[in-house]
């Protein structure tokens, strides 16, 4: 069982991937003015980053789990591993990946993921930032599937749009990475409280 010294290293490094992503995605934004092939590449980017974050946001949520005694349930589980459960013909389960659409997917880690470093966190819905994380992933899908040349181009005004949702999705990976290494530190502390009381 993994010990929570452990967990605050990989909590250490979660912000670290964090920071990083956002650091090479700031530089790819730079580029943007120069030309149609920044801001496709920056949008491109942007939303490759979201996935890969929250992947490792679920395994550190699923760690974080056992290491701070949080109560899941069997479904909350399977949607961290990402899993999904069927019966074939023979009447045997099966195991595949799930098909998760994006919002559903972000709302979900990210309330998992607080609730995992004993917070809560609820996406607001109703909020400018959700519609604009909402616009950006319709130029997003427009651009990795477009019908025409012209799904191709980003305009000034998606483009801001796309900006203002990096700016508030990674600030709320800070905001929620800080919450588990807060929650991890505390428990440190009592463990080594603990121990002095002990002795």
């Amino acid at each position: 069982m993994i010990k929570r010294a452990e967990a605050l290293k990989v909590v250490y490094d979660l912000h670290a991937i964090i920071e990083t992503a956002s650091n090479d995605l700031s530089i790819c934004y730079k580029m943007v003015n120069k030309n149609q092939f920044w801001r496709r590449t920056f949008v491109r980017s942007f939303f490759a980053s979201i996935e890969g974050i929250n992947h490792g946001i679920k395994n550190i949520s699923l760690l974080l789990v056992n290491v701070l005694k949080i109560k899941l349930t069997n479904a909350e589980i399977a949607m961290l591993k990402e899993e999904t459960y069927n019966l074939n013909e023979k009447g045997d389960v099966t195991l595949s990946k799930s098909k998760l659409r994006s919002k559903d997917n972000l709302c979900f880690t990210l309330k998992t993921f607080a609730r995992a470093s004993k917070a809560s966190f609820e996406i607001d819905r109703k909020s400018e930032e959700w519609g604009s994380y909402i616009e950006a992933l319709r130029v997003r899908d427009r651009i990795t599937h477009p019908k025409n040349s012209e799904d191709l181009i980003i305009s000034d005004t998606e483009l801001k749009i796309v900006q203002k949702t990096f700016i508030w999705y990674f600030a709320c990976m800070i905001a929620l990475s800080n919450i588990a290494l807060s929650s991890l530190k505390s428990l440190l502390k009592d463990d080594t409280k603990k121990k002095v009381k002990k002795k």
